[in-house]
């Protein structure tokens, strides 16, 4: 598969970090033609050179002319785009009621609003068969204290993506929801004390992570999905769950049957 995306045109959001950042450089590798985008010009740079091809566009996905401004950009590199893949998303540690409205604003607008402005810009510009997939994450359904904002735009990009597949069927919307992962910078500006609590929460809760997948494995598996998708315009792949393996050894969601437990012992 190490030739599946040579040649198509792709754009990443987020692609300064995280799994963003290790998708964009292995598609890179694989011979796509690659935009990279994010707010961080340097880190852009950085992983540009580091891959030895792409594109760096820095663009601020809160705001909705910075969004047309990338896809005009990136249009006028790679012509049409083949795929879009959001990677963007933030989230500050808080409990509920300490989550202002600034709080709600920060994650609701990076991690849904953003990817609407992006696909709203580019959607003109979309090749035939076009994939356009997102990250969402595996804590959908099951919310952990302090992350709640996080869950909660997750869900409504879930549900933001289920709308653009009725709207536009002619696009290959794809959901890629990914489990505990690391290294990323998802956690760098949390609060130790805090997040010390908030681990005993989780712990209790059954939400704690026992096992957790590298950044570069998830980034193969997501390559080597669009790849299969490039290869095959025929196909569509509505949703991809991605967790660590032996996290469900009996094909169920273990962290949500601890969780049924825990809220059924409550008093």
């Amino acid at each position: 598969m190490g030739n599946s995306l040579k040649g198509v045109r792709v754009v990443v959001v987020g692609a300064s970090a995280g799994i963003g950042r290790a998708v964009a450089q292995e598609a890179a590798r694989q011979g796509a033609q690659v935009v990279f985008s994010a707010r961080r010009a340097e880190q852009l740079a950085a992983a540009v050179d580091e891959a030895g091809a792409g594109t760096p566009i820095a663009a601020d996905v809160r705001d909705p002319a910075s969004c047309v401004a990338l896809v005009e950009q990136a249009v006028a590199e790679l012509g049409e785009i083949d795929m879009i893949v959001y990677a963007t998303a933030t989230s500050p540690l808080h409990r509920l009621p300490d989550s202002t409205t600034d709080t709600w604003a920060q994650v609701i607008e990076t991690n849904v609003v953003g990817a609407h402005e992006v696909i709203r810009a580019a959607l003109p510009h979309l090749a035939a068969n076009a994939v356009v997939a997102v990250l969402s994450s595996d804590s959908v359904g099951t919310p952990r204290p302090g992350l709640v904002p996080y869950a909660s735009s997750k869900a409504a990009l879930e549900e933001l993506l289920r709308g653009w597949r009725y709207e536009q069927p002619q696009v290959r919307w794809t959901c890629i929801t990914v489990g505990p992962t690391v290294p990323t910078e998802f956690g760098i500006n949390f609060e130790p004390e805090l997040m010390m609590e908030l681990f005993a929460d989780w712990s209790r809760l059954g939400m704690a992570d026992s096992s957790l997948m590298a950044t570069t494995e998830v980034a193969d598996v997501i390559v080597g999905t669009l790849g299969l998708l490039s290869a095959n315009p025929g196909v569509n792949c509505d949703h991809v769950v991605l967790r660590p393996s032996g996290a469900t050894a009996d094909g169920t969601d273990q962290r949500q049957a601890a969780f049924d437990e825990k809220i059924s012992e409550a008093p």
